[in-house]
């Protein structure tokens, strides 16, 4: 082992900056056999020794240790033992267990930093290295957050303090779609969106083209350059309700070539889809079959429904005859069957049927649309985590809590009071505000772009603490206070994600939807 240099205070009292590329995360230690002794290791690039002084710090987003006066001399290597059961397998440089820079397996980033400069870093995915292998750096000298610039390492002990198995300075790596997101986050019909891509390559960038559907159309554009590694694209304003998906390619000088997955936005206009809501659903009612979904219009006069359209999840749905019509401020009711319904409720005005779909007992879409086909309201019920079981066959209904509320989100809906629910009137009369408790600031103030391909930024109030969930119930990622960016792992199926928040003495839950 090399002779390690502490310093204690500054050389001629001036101690040096570290600028990026002079420092390289070479090799990464984050799912050894058998016990967890991890560590990273880090290469000297340059033909001086540097110094690690109290301005640097090594972070996995959650542990962060700081150097204090850490010599690595010219071309060499420091390795770094971050966590030990009491077995590590050879003299690590620096203990730095105590940061508690826990490295995960299925994927983490570590973070090196001089001041607030990110010097280097990495964001890796268990992919990338072989069971019980090391993850070594092919070319020191390229950037860390290239995907093809790690590999597994040869041997399982890795190699530690020497050079890569992998080393090679004679690279050209194709290009690499890094970033990928879309502004404004929640655009409406009156919005044009701006797409922002970030794209590494070691050679010039030839060609660089987004494609975007809307509808049955699909368009391709050519990106603007930015900057050396930022381009960017304005797509046109679409309709309310119209899902756009995108994704870009890259060619460099060689012809090398990146694509990214295909992420999604919908166009919503709240001043439209605010008018008419689904209010209240009997999903799974016991004995006779008296499924229902019952509408509520929030303006000050009366709707026309002739021609809009109810669907649950299936390819059936739903139209309102001519002259059908929603009161001011008033209910209506789809019923499956308009009889069962009669029979069990005794009314019959303002209500509509036969609905031709049945709702999944345990978890279905609903989906208005007026006459002209424009989305007026959707939603995404479910009996997991964060939903209220009591209607899922117990004679309840799911009933929103306030018709204000986004019926989105599990956390709007209570099961009703009363059994059967309450048909054609108020869900909670006179206790609205009590049950509603609506927060001023909220824990979760956006996930975007949702569906999401690829990774989703994750908007939380200051100080507030997440958790994602799949479907199941099983925890698969944590969140700190402010914006994140969750990139689920390859391995993780598609489907609906509970991100849940709590903030202060709220709790709220909100639904991410990821596709490949």
């Amino acid at each position: 082992m090399k002779r390690l240099v502490v310093i204690f205070g500054l050389i001629f009292g001036i101690a040096l900056g570290i600028e990026p590329g002079q420092i390289a995360i070479n090799e990464i230690c984050f799912n050894p056999a058998g016990v967890d002794e991890e560590w990273i290791e880090l290469r000297n690039n340059t033909d001086t020794e540097l110094i690690l002084d109290s301005a640097v710090t090594i972070s996995d987003g959650e542990g962060t240790y700081t150097f204090e006066g850490i010599m690595i001399p010219a071309g060499d290597f420091l390795t770094l033992m971050s966590r030990t059961e009491g077995g590590f397998p050879f003299e690590a440089d620096l203990d730095i267990s105590a940061a508690e820079l826990q490295l995960a397996n299925g994927q983490d980033q570590v973070v090196l930093r001089y001041h607030d400069t990110v010097i280097d870093s990495v964001h890796y995915y268990s992919s990338w290295a072989e069971d019980d292998h090391t993850l070594e750096r092919i070319n020191p000298f390229f950037s860390g957050i290239h995907p093809d610039n790690w590999s597994s390492g040869t041997f399982m002990d890795g190699t530690p303090d020497r050079e890569n198995t992998v080393f090679n300075t004679d690279t050209n790596f194709p290009p690499a779609i890094l970033h990928l997101l879309h502004d404004p986050l929640m655009p409406t019909s009156s919005d044009p969106v701006t797409i922002s891509a970030h794209i590494l390559d070691e050679t010039d960038l030839l060609a660089v083209r987004l494609s975007y559907t809307a509808g049955a159309e699909t368009t391709t554009v050519d990106m603007t350059e930015e900057s050396a590694m930022d381009f960017s694209a304005i797509l046109p304003t679409n309709g309310h309700g119209t899902m756009v998906s995108y994704s870009v390619i890259a060619w460099d000088a060689i012809e090398q070539s990146d694509t990214s997955g295909w992420q999604s936005y919908f166009v919503i206009d709240s001043t439209v889809e605010g008018f008419v809501v689904i209010n209240e659903i009997m999903y799974d009612s016991p004995g006779a079959d008296t499924e229902w979904v019952e509408l509520y219009n929030r303006s000050e006069m009366e709707i026309d429904l002739t021609g809009w359209t109810i669907k649950d999840g299936s390819s059936s749905f739903f139209t309102f005859i001519e002259g059908s019509t929603i009161p001011a401020n008033g209910y209506v009711v789809v019923a499956k069957s308009i009889e069962e319904f009669t029979s069990r409720y005794g009314l019959t005005e303002y209500v509509y049927g036969d609905a031709p779909y049945s709702l999944n007992n345990s978890g279905d879409s609903l989906t208005l649309r007026d006459g002209d086909g424009r989305l007026i309201d959707m939603l995404e019920y479910s009996t997991s985590v964060g939903w209220p079981i009591e209607p899922h066959g117990d004679g309840y209904t799911l009933s929103l809590i306030d018709p204000e509320l986004d019926n989105r989100l599990p956390e709007s809906w209570l099961a009703s009071d009363e059994m059967w629910g309450t048909p054609l009137m108020e869900n909670f009369p006179g206790a609205v505000s009590e049950k509603a408790n609506k927060p001023e600031i909220a824990a979760i103030s956006s996930i975007s772009p949702n569906p999401f391909n690829g990774a989703v930024s994750i908007e939380l109030a200051e100080n507030a603490e997440a958790s994602i969930y799949d479907i199941k119930g099983n925890l698969v990622h944590t969140l700190e206070g402010g914006r994140n960016i969750w990139r689920p792992t390859e391995d993780m199926p598609t489907g609906v994600y509970l991100v849940k928040a709590q903030h202060n003495e709220q709790t709220m839950t909100k639904r991410a939807i990821y596709l490949k």
